[in-house]
């Protein structure tokens, strides 16, 4: 089958999967711990016979994988694996953010999102689909922050410049109701926080 892979495999029977909250999987994220699969074991093996961890479940960075089937989501196969790649990660995780836990705060004022890789413009995207008025963007990218500017974006902030939650404050008259930090680094938190 045509698949992209989720890195958080959902069993299926524990609390959070019955409560249709499959990201939170207590079997997935035991097994994404200890770097097996779902069921405990692992199936890869270096030439010599030492097993090898399976990253996050789905053996990111491999030539060959072995995956649960839970981890496993089949998809039209006339989707180029290059587009599909980005629903198990990118999407999940920056749509993930704005329509699962953002959403009660949507549609917003203003929204800010920090860092315009897959998974804040996926972020970005989920956000002006909710109806968000103003959707700020901010990357060290030109071109990150041009195409989100295609994407939605009304306003876009070069962090190289400095000052961002100055910036983002007086572009919004205050600062944003809602802002979303996809970089993973504590100093654009930081700024997200006082933005």
């Amino acid at each position: 089958d045509h698949v992209v892979l989720a890195f958080v495999p959902a069993c299926g029977d524990c609390e959070f999967c019955g409560q249709g909250r499959p990201a939170l999987c207590e079997a997935g994220a035991v097994a994404n711990n200890a770097g097996t699969l779902l069921g405990g074991h692992r199936r890869l093996s270096e030439d010599h016979g030492d097993h090898v961890h399976h990253h996050l479940g789905v053996s990111a960075f491999s030539d060959h994988i072995v995956v649960s089937e839970k981890s496993a989501v089949v998809v039209p196969d006339d989707l180029p694996f290059e587009i599909a790649a980005l629903f198990g990660c990118a999407v999940l995780t920056g749509a993930g953010a704005v329509l699962n836990t953002a959403a009660e705060a949507l549609p917003a004022e203003s929204f800010g999102v920090f860092g315009l890789g897959g998974v804040g413009l996926a972020a970005l995207i989920a956000a002006k689909s909710q109806g968000a008025s103003e959707i700020v963007a901010v990357d060290r990218v030109p071109a990150k922050l041009d195409l989100a500017l295609e994407l939605g974006a009304t306003t876009v902030i070069d962090a190289a410049e400095g000052e961002v939650p100055e910036r983002v404050k007086e572009a919004t008259g205050g600062g944003v109701e809602v802002a979303v930090e996809t970089v993973g680094h504590e100093a654009v938190l930081a700024e997200a926080y006082a933005a």
